[in-house]
């Protein structure tokens, strides 16, 4: 069974050969792995992914040009933001390599990064965003609208390319439940993410949305589910009852993640051995799972970990 079939089979439910399997990694692990397995790690460990960026550099190093400061606080902010044409590829091919990786056999998944909220706080600090959205609401909104039609239009630019999966995301959670109340989320995010995914499943039905949101989201997921979002991650078992989000959702989204990385590839052997299977059969429950670390592998795991984890998704993955 290919990667893609086995991906999409994943989202409908369907019986697989095995369980799809990713991973992030950060630079410094990419790098060792690499050098010591004599390949990329992911084609050494056999991802069933394969993503492509849009490169909008110019886009990142100008966003903050366009926002006035006076004595840290936001006033105004000039216009015109950055422009949507500075956001799409300069990948002319874009097309073609997507239709590369689904010849191959693989799901081709574009990444569009944050929809505003973490673009927001890189462009304003923290901080201040939390403080402006009670005295400074209205600013907030449309610096976030702006964001959103930016990323909209580069999520559009992968969709009318044939992409398979959007993947796109905001850390909205702490470790011990949201950033900010239910209501703010509803009245400020929710309708910017829904605008994107509204306008990719209206121009392509089959293409799949990948949402990312760090931290205890527990009181959104309901909010994804209506919204149409596909797959959810990472469901961090550090922050929330793996367990419980199964029992509740695990027939109306399917979940990519599950395995924590502030913990598990730091232990022994048996520990990630035991934490993959007991994974897998809390979320793979449905068959509605990919499984992959939380987050990008860091620098300081230990390179046989990180084997130990694909051993055991390759054991106990197997159907």
């Amino acid at each position: 069974m290919k990667s893609l079939d086995r991906i999409i089979a994943t989202y409908n439910g369907e019986k697989t050969d095995k369980i799809p399997v990713d991973a992030w990694w950060s630079k410094e692990i990419y790098e060792k792995i690499k050098s010591g397995k004599k390949e990329s790690p992911i084609i050494y460990y056999e991802l069933d992914t394969r993503r492509i960026y849009i490169e909008a550099q110019k886009l990142q190093n100008n966003w903050k040009e366009f926002l006035k400061r006076e004595d840290s606080e936001i006033s105004v902010y000039e216009f015109p933001f950055p422009e949507i044409e500075m956001a799409k590829t300069n990948r002319d091919e874009l097309g073609i390599k997507i239709s590369q990786i689904k010849c191959k056999g693989y799901p081709a998944i574009g990444h569009i990064g944050s929809v505003c909220f973490e673009a927001l706080c890189s462009l304003l600090g923290m901080e201040e965003v939390f403080v402006a959205l009670f005295d400074k609401y209205d600013i907030i909104d449309e610096i976030c609208e702006e964001i959103t039609n930016i990323k909209l239009d580069m999520a559009m630019k992968f969709v009318k390319n044939g992409i398979t999966i959007i993947h796109m995301g905001d850390d909205f959670g702490s470790q011990k439940g949201l950033l900010m109340s239910p209501d703010i989320w509803r009245r400020l995010f929710k309708p910017k993410i829904e605008k994107i995914i509204s306008s990719i499943k209206s121009y392509d039905k089959e293409c799949l949305v990948f949402f990312h949101s760090d931290g205890d989201i527990s009181e959104i997921i309901d909010d994804f589910i209506e919204i149409g979002i596909d797959f959810l991650n990472p469901i961090q078992p550090e922050c929330m009852d793996i367990r419980e989000v199964s029992k509740r959702y695990g027939e109306k989204i399917a979940f990519w993640g599950g395995v924590g990385t502030q913990d598990t590839f730091y232990r022994d052997k048996d520990f990630i051995f035991e934490t993959v299977k007991s994974t897998i059969e809390i979320l793979g429950k449905e068959n509605r799972f990919i499984i992959s670390p939380t987050h990008m592998i860091q620098g300081d795991v230990p390179i046989e970990n990180i084997d130990y984890f694909f051993e055991a998704v390759k054991f106990y993955g197997s159907k």
